[in-house]
């Protein structure tokens, strides 16, 4: 994630700002699911307890926006 201004005008770039979260809503409706659902055999059996997948969701979510915001800042440099 980062943080960017546009122009309230701007359609096409609220609308690749609210796809580029895609993935986010992705993980956090499947999140949701398993802590209502109380399924975590059917989504890994692997994992022994529903701390450890959430402590595996939120790592992800934290290197994914790390990349992310170095990209950001080595294409702002550049």
């Amino acid at each position: 994630l980062r943080f960017g201004v546009e122009a309230q005008s701007d359609f096409s770039g609220q609308l690749l700002a609210y796809l580029s979260l895609g993935p986010i809503f992705i993980i956090v409706g499947f999140v949701t699911l398993i802590i209502f659902k109380r399924e975590l055999h059917t989504v890994s059996p692997s994992l022994p307890s529903q701390l450890l997948l959430m402590t595996k969701v939120f790592s992800f979510v934290t290197w994914s926006s790390c990349i992310h915001t170095s990209f950001s800042l080595f294409k702002e440099q550049a």
